[in-house]
């Protein structure tokens, strides 16, 4: 998702939540971003979290104007904690200066004073303030029960204090208990983890999944999404950091009986299982257990989601056998056996083609078509998959009929397809070529991209003015205006009268002097407007609403 800053007059980290923005610096200072990469004003970047996302940030004079990033948080529209962090990184230099004179101060400081001063000023420190008192003790002493005990306490307390009387967490305070609860996990959780308490900041982030999986919450600003993400993050920290084994299998296990049990964190526990743990037990309990998973489920399954879970343990188990090196026979055997599944079968096609076995994946693909006849996606991807195998083995012919039906079996083309059958042509056979397609292709179609992409303006015209409403004059008309304005106008016009017949709200009016509005980007634009307000003034006189949107005009 896209996010615009550019309309906003302040610092960049402003526009960020405070919290947000303190995730941001953490993962910099971290060092999960990656891949920095600029190009003119682009900047482009991965930063790791539960998964990989890829960020993309507009900069002008030093400050995004815009950014993007692929993560469940900022598809709502949000600044995200991925976005942050790369805004920190790529100006490392500058945050590492000032970070950097900051901690020689400190040091300085520090150095100058004696340890008796030293302790004094800390016992001082931390009698006035408890949080930073509850912090060091975590951080420097080993937890006792009790004290685990009141952790837990302090997690039902966030929990309810917003709670109603009913146990639900309404839109309004949702995102209080996100934030109280993410600050939680990052001081608290996060010092065990880095004071080496591991089975404690495991125990405890355990019980806050629990908690959330169980909770009644309006979550529309994806605060579930952003706490998921803090306890994956935790999670994956104690599994790299620790050399208990025992911890270790203890973790392996609550998973693995987790993964069906916990929503939402289904798909977290599922990532966390198959790319961490990746020592040879725990690879070949993995394989038992998927395999054993798939059959349970294959046989048993009641629901699409027992499907697709079924699906996954499958794809596993094959990633788990090459992981262990089995026999490749082994692997291609059981993606046959249960290609009935079309995203199995993608996968057999895979291996056929790695392994040069082109006859069988082309004959899967085509049986594939065929068995999944009635879910278009479906056969839309196999097409894809055959038209690039026979592109890659010079069948050419065969390249160029599945091209073919790729672009007529749909009434919306895919505009890189279209480009791609056009390049197999020399430019004296394309129009005859196209001219055929066009005829092939369903009754309806939208064809106006395929017009613009070969300039033929006057069907491409033809088209927009034959829509009811505006979009095709909207989208094409910088192209269109220097040739049909007076067209154009009068379907602005057209548009313009039929909105006005109907009585509406004042919103409504509004769209109509938008309308007006745009028509003064066309010679005449001007007197026409006028001349349908002089109109409207007289008919719709009774209209207060619509009078006063047109006297604004």
């Amino acid at each position: 998702m896209k996010y615009n800053m550019e309309s906003q007059h302040m610092d960049w980290e402003n526009k960020f939540d405070e919290t947000i923005l303190d995730r941001g610096y953490d993962y910099f200072q971290r060092g999960l971003v990656s891949n920095i990469k600029k190009s003119g004003n682009i900047i482009k970047a991965d930063v790791s979290g539960s998964s990989i996302y890829r960020v993309s940030m507009k900069i002008k004079d030093g400050q995004p104007i815009s950014a993007s990033c692929d993560c469940p948080y900022a598809s709502g529209n949000r600044l995200c904690k991925h976005m942050a962090a790369v805004y920190f990184a790529v100006n490392d230099e500058k945050v590492a200066t000032e970070s950097e004179s900051d901690n020689q101060n400190v040091e300085n400081i520090v150095e100058e004073v004696s340890d008796k001063d030293i302790r004094e000023f800390v016992i001082e420190t931390l009698k006035l303030d408890s949080t930073l008192f509850n912090l060091f003790k975590i951080r420097y002493s080993k937890m006792s029960k009790d004290e685990f005990a009141s952790l837990k306490s302090n997690i039902n307390n966030i929990f309810n204090a917003y709670k109603d009387r009913y146990g639900y967490i309404d839109y309004y305070n949702a995102g209080g208990f996100e934030n109280d609860l993410e600050i939680f996990i990052n001081e608290t959780v996060q010092s065990l983890v880095d004071s080496g308490q591991l089975e404690i900041a495991y125990k405890l982030i355990n019980y806050i999944a629990v908690k959330i999986s169980k909770l009644n919450i309006d979550d529309s600003d994806g605060e579930i999404i952003e706490l998921m993400e803090c306890c994956d993050d935790i999670w994956t920290q104690i599994i790299s950091l620790t050399a208990d084994m025992k911890l270790k299998r203890k973790m392996f296990k609550w998973f693995q009986t987790k993964i069906d049990k916990l929503e939402p964190f289904d798909d977290t526990i599922d990532n966390i299982l198959f790319s961490e743990f990746n020592e040879q037990e725990f690879l070949e309990k993995k394989l038992t257990w998927t395999k054993q998973r798939f059959v349970e489920l294959k046989d048993n399954h009641d629901s699409y989601t027992d499907e697709y879970r079924a699906k996954s343990m499958a794809l596993h188990y094959v990633d788990m056998l090459k992981k262990l090196n089995y026999p490749t026979d082994m692997i291609r055997d059981f993606l046959f056996e249960n290609s009935d599944d079309w995203d199995i079968r993608r996968s057999y096609v895979t291996y056929c083609i790695e392994h040069e076995d082109y006859s069988e994946a082309i004959r899967s693909l085509i049986e594939g078509k065929r068995l999944f006849s009635d879910l278009s996606g479906i056969v839309n991807q196999f097409s894809i998959q055959l038209k690039d195998l026979y592109k890659k083995i010079g069948y050419d012919e065969d390249y160029r009929n599945e091209l073919w039906e790729l672009l007529t079996k749909t009434s919306s083309p895919d505009i890189k397809l279209y480009r791609e059958l056009k390049s197999v042509f020399t430019d004296k056979k394309w129009p005859s070529v196209r001219e055929k397609l066009l005829a092939d292709m369903p009754k309806g179609s939208d064809l106006q991209e395929i017009y613009l992409e070969d300039k033929l303006l006057d069907k491409l015209l033809e088209s927009v003015l034959s829509e009811r409403g505006l979009y095709g004059v909207q989208r094409y008309g910088s192209t269109l205006r220097p040739l049909y304005s007076a067209k154009l106008l009068q379907k602005y016009v057209q548009v313009a009268s039929d909105m006005a017949t109907d009585s509406g709200t004042r919103q409504h009016y509004r769209k109509i002097v938008k309308v007006l509005k745009e028509m003064l980007n066309y010679p005449g634009g001007n007197a026409a407007a006028e001349k349908l307000i002089e109109k409207w003034r007289e008919e719709y006189k009774m209209r207060p609403a619509m009078m006063d949107e047109l006297n604004k005009f």
